[in-house]
């Protein structure tokens, strides 16, 4: 018979915890599209002659330019990638040289 009430408290503190630490529902705002706004802007991305239907033509053209778009994009952060390498080179080369001009300074000066 205790185990009951016992239960009872338990379920009911540990239901009342959870309740309580749920973090709150974010509402969607005015400014973010909603995943359904997105898709429909995606859809009719795809569909090119409005007729309310993706064909085969429509899906592979969409995708051979997005394929495109893709190319393009990591060609371009290759392309940055290899100038800030370049970059880090030429600075770490003039950091040396300053390094080695301090040193002949110095040697100068102790001579």
């Amino acid at each position: 018979m205790k185990i009951v009430p016992s239960f009872l408290v338990t379920a009911f503190l540990v239901g009342t915890a959870t309740f309580a630490s749920a973090k709150p529902v974010r509402v969607a705002d005015g400014d973010k599209p909603t995943k359904h706004e997105r898709m429909v802007a995606r859809f009719d991305k795809i569909d090119a002659d409005d007729d309310g239907m993706i064909s085969r033509a429509e899906f592979t053209a969409h995708h051979k330019e997005r394929m495109q778009n893709r190319k393009e994009r990591k060609a371009d952060k290759a392309e940055k990638k290899a100038d800030r390498k370049a970059d880090k080179a030429q600075k770490r080369q003039a950091k040396k040289q300053l390094r080695r001009a301090k040193l002949r300074t110095k040697a100068a000066k102790a001579a």
